[in-house]
């Protein structure tokens, strides 16, 4: 991968917040964002990043049934049946789309990249959170291609064993034993731990991290283990390409906004936004990162031209590093809010403007509403 872009595919959901209870389907789901149940669906969708792009590739919408018998899918009785519903043929794509619905969603991620793969897509990684790191996720993904793909996610620090050294450790317990052999990245403004173990006789790479003394540590996990610590935080980050497709599709391109009762028209108006987003991408990509003639060029060296915002937009993640640092708060968790919280954005985008306006020596900036 030397002086060539890393690929990647880059699979999470969404929450699609719905209000009319006669939606086909429709019934509660649990929002990690608001933490509470709400009405809609969740949206899993798969990614590629070539380098320069990302683009949505595939996508599959889900309900959850919930474990009150009483109320199936958080609804009453009464309310399941005002919901719209129609016929399919079972040969038609609306009825395959409809029995995604209730599949387990690491499952049909799985599903989703082999797909990818079959039609041309190769990457080099599939990035995750920990919501889809299991046994049979990060097996099924190195069983592709005979181990073309690696997966790189953040993983929860649970009652999960790993064997090091001929013993098993759960994660909490490797982190106590080497806490003390703790080292610094200088480069990513982190403490790190770095293990070689076996998890279900699967060879991993882990990562215990945190951004500084006093922070919350964070287990990160690899199939590679050629990897180094920083090269691994610098991949990973593209992860949060997807998180900002939601957060945009959503906000100009009205990702899942769509009211119908149809569940065909659901489908319809999540690929009609996705196939927008493409375009424009793909009109960026044309306008400001490479001409025609270069696409051809199989061969050619990775580079991306940062224009003067994103010189900005660095500068300004690195002052946020240094302030998290010095507040003690998880950096993690703070992007997360910045990304899915409309008033921070607005916030940045003054900030940014601000700096950006060479005629203002001065500028005064307003808290965001």
């Amino acid at each position: 991968m030397d002086g060539q872009a890393v690929t990647c595919f880059v699979v999470d959901d969404t929450d699609c917040p719905k209000t009319g209870r006669k939606i086909e389907f429709i019934g509660k789901i649990f929002s990690h964002v608001v933490k509470t149940w709400i009405l809609g669906f969740k949206l899993l969708t798969l990614g590629f990043w070539d380098g320069k792009s990302f683009i949505p590739v595939d996508f599959s919408v889900h309900h959850e049934k919930g474990k009150n018998k009483k109320r199936p899918f958080g609804l009453k009785r009464s309310e399941l049946k005002q919901r719209f519903s129609k016929k399919r043929s079972k040969d038609s794509f609306g009825f395959k789309r409809t029995t995604e619905l209730s599949l387990n969603k690491i499952k049909n991620a799985v599903k989703m990249i082999k797909r990818a793969v079959k039609h041309g897509f190769i990457a080099d990684y599939v990035l995750a959170d920990s919501w889809f790191v299991s046994e049979y996720f990060i097996t099924s993904i190195r069983q592709i291609k005979q181990g073309i793909l690696h997966v790189l996610a953040m993983c929860k620090m649970d009652k999960r064993n790993y064997l090091f050294n001929g013993e098993e450790y759960t994660a909490n317990q490797l982190l106590n034993k080497f806490k003390s052999q703790k080292k610094r990245s200088r480069k990513v403004n982190a403490y790190y731990i770095e293990l070689t173990v076996a998890y279900k006789e699967l060879p991993l790479k882990l990562w215990f991290s945190r951004y500084s003394k006093r922070g919350k540590w964070h287990l990160l996990i690899t199939t590679d283990l050629s990897l180094t610590f920083n090269k691994a935080i610098e991949i990973y980050n593209i992860r949060w390409s997807i998180e900002v497709f939601f957060k945009e599709s959503k906000q100009y391109l009205k990702l899942a906004k769509s009211q119908a009762t149809d569940f065909d028209a659901q489908l319809a108006d999540i690929t009609i936004a996705m196939m927008q987003y493409i375009l424009l991408a793909c009109h960026k990509r044309f306008a400001v990162y490479e001409t025609i003639g270069e696409l051809f060029r199989k061969n050619k060296d990775y580079f991306l031209q940062l224009t003067l915002a994103k010189r900005l937009w660095l500068l300004f993640i690195e002052l946020q590093k240094q302030l998290l640092e010095i507040l003690d708060i998880d950096i993690n968790e703070a992007i997360e809010k910045f990304i899915r919280q409309s008033e921070y954005e607005t916030l940045i985008k003054k900030i940014l403007t601000a700096l950006a306006d060479p005629n203002n020596e001065q500028p005064q900036l307003k808290k965001a509403a």
